[in-house]
């Protein structure tokens, strides 16, 4: 299980998807006129960043092998075949969200502000189809079934660590958690649901069929990443069916579980980027 630098230019991008998700997320929850141009630009500069990192890192054993220049052997990879541009395009429906962005700065209607933040989450769900089309279920025997597996696996999944990470100016701030929970619960309840059921049929897919193959790294990411994310279930599980029902007072330890929570999908975000790296069986 190398951990190299295809998994760090993985995470680069992924960490700009969260980023713009998570904006997204803010708005939709609590819209206070927020500018949020800075944060989408920080996450397209990052989404940016990645794709030409996987991009390279794609090419770099090829070029070791062939002793050619990695950079002219990239632009090369890029102009000749079809997964070059693959691995750049994310990087469209990113600049489409600046321009979104743009709009906010400037629209004052609750409406519209409204309107335009869900644009932005279903471009959100576009970069996460055009990172999926390049990656290893597009070569899958069911690629169709699989592509849409994954589009949607990946979608929850960053939808599940935005709505978490959007809570989290409330935690540092200390305003009450026990309202927002209620109000996101039942929708990460559903997030969570889906995130499974496809996550399981896209691991099938990929020719990870239970017992999961512990002899292959692909099968030993599997298993630790799936109990990370077991972990982060049973914290919101938590949160959401023992302490927030409580009839007394529980902020103290829905700050603590909500934060334990935020700090595993981060674990499990790292761990699905260096998966994604990984060879299939």
């Amino acid at each position: 299980m190398t951990f190299g630098l295809d998994v760090l230019a993985e995470l680069t991008r992924l960490s700009g998807v969260v980023v713009v998700a998570t904006t997204t997320t803010l708005g939709l929850l609590d819209d206070r006129r927020r500018n949020p141009f800075v944060p989408i630009l920080i996450g397209t500069l990052l989404l940016a960043s990645g794709c030409v990192l996987v991009l390279i890192t794609t090419v770099a054993p090829i070029a070791s092998r062939l002793e050619e220049p990695l950079l002219a052997l990239a632009l090369e990879y890029f102009q000749t075949t079809t997964h070059g541009p693959q691995l750049l395009t994310p990087i469209l429906p990113a600049i489409y969200a600046l321009l979104l962005a743009e709009g906010l700065r400037i629209a004052d209607a609750p409406g519209f502000r409204q309107g335009l933040y869900w644009m932005l989450g279903a471009t959100v769900v576009a970069m996460l189809a055009l990172m999926a089309a390049s990656g290893h279920v597009a070569i899958t025997e069911w690629d169709h079934i699989g592509m849409f597996l994954q589009i949607v696996h990946m979608s929850t999944a960053v939808a599940w660590v935005a709505i978490v990470l959007a809570l989290l100016p409330r935690l540092w701030t200390g305003q009450p958690l026990t309202g927002a929970l209620t109000k996101v619960g039942n929708v990460a309840l559903t997030l969570v649901i889906i995130l499974i059921v496809t996550g399981i049929a896209s691991a099938w897919l990929h020719g990870a069929r239970l017992p999961w193959p512990l002899a292959e790294d692909y099968g030993r990411l599997l298993l630790l990443k799936t109990s990370v994310l077991l972990l982060a279930i049973a914290a919101a599980g938590w949160n959401r069916f023992i302490e927030v029902p409580a009839a007394v007072n529980r902020e103290a330890r829905i700050r603590a579980v909500l934060g334990f929570e935020a700090f595993i999908l981060l674990m499990a975000l790292l761990l699905a980027a260096w998966l994604t790296r990984t060879p299939p069986p």
